[in-house]
């Protein structure tokens, strides 16, 4: 019997994003049509207090960017899981290749971000994903197995965390991989998620995609197998064009 996973659309709004841009999220809240959808939205750090007073009793759920390993201690200038559970945060990002390449983290320290974030109750985003050297040399799925076996922690279940697998030369590139290669990752993802874990949480659990994904190319991702849903850039900042990927993307 198949199981049935909710699909969900985030948006990473980066280091993007000042006190007017929280009306994007206001004007959201008011375009979403389609609540077949899960939607997340990850404004930077400055801006989370106000958002999730915005989204009161609506259909979105403010997640943040990052967060520390530990939750308390001399780390000047973090931001720790119990703070931002504290303030109302539901989901963190961790893991994504901005922060991978450009802040030198480690898979080792994710696994210790999402086990230290799992314990403040948090939802989490882990993400994963190639170079374009790495998938010209045809080393994409040894890359992103060995990044999901030393990311994700031995608290991980289908409940608090999530999969988004981004190719990271589709990042902000316009890019994409074809549906079928999205639908044969995705595949092997899932399969090597049971072997990490159990067969249930691996059926259980949500992966999403990302990567250049808009209004023009959503429906046709979000509708092939094993695709739970995307994590969206730059489309996320307009609350017009984020809000025509969540309306758009009926359930197949």
């Amino acid at each position: 019997m198949s199981i049935r996973r909710k699909k969900i659309v985030a948006g990473n709004w980066k280091m993007n994003g000042t006190i007017s841009s929280l009306d994007q999220i206001r004007q959201l809240c008011d375009l979403i049509k389609n609540d077949s959808f899960e939607v997340i939205v990850c404004p930077p750090a400055t801006l989370l207090s106000q958002a999730i007073a915005i989204v009161k009793n609506s259909a979105v759920t403010i997640g943040s960017q990052n967060c520390h390993e530990k939750n308390s201690g001399a780390y000047t200038g973090e931001v720790s899981p119990e703070m931002l559970a504290d303030l109302g945060v539901q989901v963190v990002i961790l893991g994504h290749s901005e922060r991978r390449e450009n802040n030198f983290e480690t898979s080792k320290l994710i696994q210790d971000k999402a086990k230290a974030s799992h314990e403040s109750q948090l939802t989490t985003i882990i993400c994963i994903g190639e170079t374009e050297e790495q998938k010209n040399n045809g080393h994409t799925i040894n890359v992103i197995k060995k990044q999901l076996d030393h990311s994700l922690p031995k608290t991980t279940n289908a409940e608090n965390t999530i999969i988004a697998y981004e190719p990271i030369w589709a990042i902000g590139s316009g890019k994409t991989l074809s549906a079928d290669d999205i639908k044969q990752v995705h595949k092997t993802l899932r399969t090597h998620i049971k072997t990490i874990t159990t067969s249930e949480i691996a059926a259980k659990m949500r992966i999403l995609y990302g990567g250049s994904v808009n209004s023009d190319n959503c429906y046709e991702i979000l509708n092939i197998e094993d695709v739970d849903g995307a994590l969206v850039g730059g489309a996320s900042l307009s609350a017009i064009s984020f809000s025509s990927i969540i309306n758009s993307t009926g359930e197949s």
